[in-house]
């Protein structure tokens, strides 16, 4: 066993995707293509996550419980919406922690009328991973999952 020991070779394993990322910042093709992937999907749908191929956006009456939504879309790069339902008036706070659960963006903290909402999250400062959101009011609370792959 060798204790304390380290190469002496440098290597740059985070440079090699950097052309990747460029293009697909650029265009989104390189994203796109990786999500036609079936073992993608398998993997994404036995790790709990759900496809979105559209969200509603017609007005629906005033809500009677507590919801948080999944996001859209998800996975996501470097954006996607968060949406809620609050079925009164009342303070509300929308925060996303990484997998350590530190809180990396405090989206809503302020009272809010009853009602449905969203919250664009804006990923770009992050690297890629899964984050995890959670809406507190009143005596609920709820957390759901998302994706980033940047």
């Amino acid at each position: 066993m060798n204790v304390n020991w380290w190469g002496p070779d440098v290597i740059g394993i985070d440079e090699g995707p950097i052309v990747l990322m460029i293009e697909n910042y650029r265009t989104g093709k390189v994203w796109q293509r990786f999500m036609r992937n079936a073992d993608i999907q398998r993997g994404l749908q036995k790790a709990g996550f759900t496809i979105v191929n559209a969200v509603d956006e017609t007005p629906h009456a005033l809500p009677t419980v507590y919801q948080l939504f999944q996001n859209y879309p998800n996975p996501f790069n470097p954006q996607t919406t968060i949406r809620f339902a609050l079925p009164r008036r009342e303070h509300a706070r929308l925060k996303v922690f990484d997998v350590l659960g530190k809180q990396v963006a405090l989206l809503v903290d302020e009272t809010l009328e009853r009602g449905n909402h969203a919250r664009a999250f804006d990923g770009r400062a992050l690297p890629s991973g899964i984050y995890f959101y959670a809406l507190t009011a009143q005596s609920f609370t709820q957390t759901r999952k998302a994706v980033l792959i940047r």
